[in-house]
């Protein structure tokens, strides 16, 4: 199987193997993380290849929407969500320090 076809069967999603790969949420990965996960799902093609295939840009690093377009949809509304409510935590911490202020 491909190594996509292979994270789908293993995490059930594009989305859940490239967190796999980026635990840190940068939005980016190298071909040592990629080459992480294609160890563990033992997948036995050209690893450079298939980077430099989905490398997009050449710039050397796989961006989440050079990895599966759904899946940066998806990975994109989780960011947007999580400054949400970081903005949201922030307001709170200020109106509580405003009015201790006070």
């Amino acid at each position: 199987p491909t190594l996509k076809a292979a994270c789908k069967e293993k995490f059930g999603s594009l989305l859940l193997a490239w967190r796999e790969m980026d635990p840190w949420n940068r939005g980016k990965i190298g071909i040592s993380e990629l080459g992480k996960l294609a160890d563990g799902l033992g997948f036995e093609g050209e690893l450079k290849q298939l980077f430099t295939e989905l490398d997009a840009d050449g710039d050397e690093t796989l961006v989440v929407h050079e990895w599966d377009s759904e899946a940066a949809l998806k990975w994109e509304a989780e960011q947007q969500e999580e400054r949400k409510r970081i903005e949201a935590h922030e307001k709170k911490r200020q109106e509580k320090a405003q009015a201790a202020a006070a």
